[in-house]
């Protein structure tokens, strides 16, 4: 930020910055407590008495959120660009906290059978889109938004999102 921009502008391009950080820390905190808790919840997820077996289809769905990715940063890239990085950047986080809230109030295997499974699956699919498109426009958003000199600090509070440290 400049000094011989007003007060106003420079406090909004904050909240921006801290906003788009935020956000960006929440989704990558988002794929690393599933992958921490998976060993806890797969067995309410999915069928059979070996832990064994219900942890490997944890870790299965879990890959299918990475197989989205590259998708979801085609599918929100190719929107971005015609609708604008800001509202694709609300979609993503929206769409990833709907999604993790889905699967903590998703009902269990004992409950609703496959069902449980596939809520699952399809919350997975829905969060690895959002990071596959929050990921590239988190930090080309500010970058468009920054005067000439500028571009390289105000992307990168978006990194230090990502480890979860300070975002000003």
């Amino acid at each position: 930020m400049t000094t011989n921009q007003p007060e106003s502008d420079r406090r909004r391009v904050g909240r921006t910055l801290f906003g788009i950080c935020v956000g960006h820390a929440l989704e990558w905190y988002d794929w690393g407590i599933y992958t921490i808790f998976v060993p806890f919840f797969a067995g309410q997820f999915f069928p059979g008495d070996a832990a064994g077996s219900a942890l490997l289809s944890g870790l299965a769905v879990f890959a299918v959120g990475f197989v989205a990715r590259p998708l979801g940063g085609l599918l929100v890239g190719r929107l971005s660009d015609r609708i604008g990085r800001r509202p694709m950047l609300s979609l993503t986080v929206g769409g990833m906290a709907a999604a993790s809230l889905l699967i903590g109030i998703a009902p269990t295997y004992a409950t609703a059978g496959v069902g449980a499974s596939l809520i699952l699956l399809l919350c997975r699919v829905v969060q690895g889109l959002a990071t596959g498109g929050e990921l590239p426009s988190a930090p080309t958003y500010p970058t468009e938004q920054a005067p000439a000199g500028r571009r390289g600090r105000w992307s990168s509070p978006t990194w230090s999102g990502t480890a979860g440290r300070r975002c000003r």
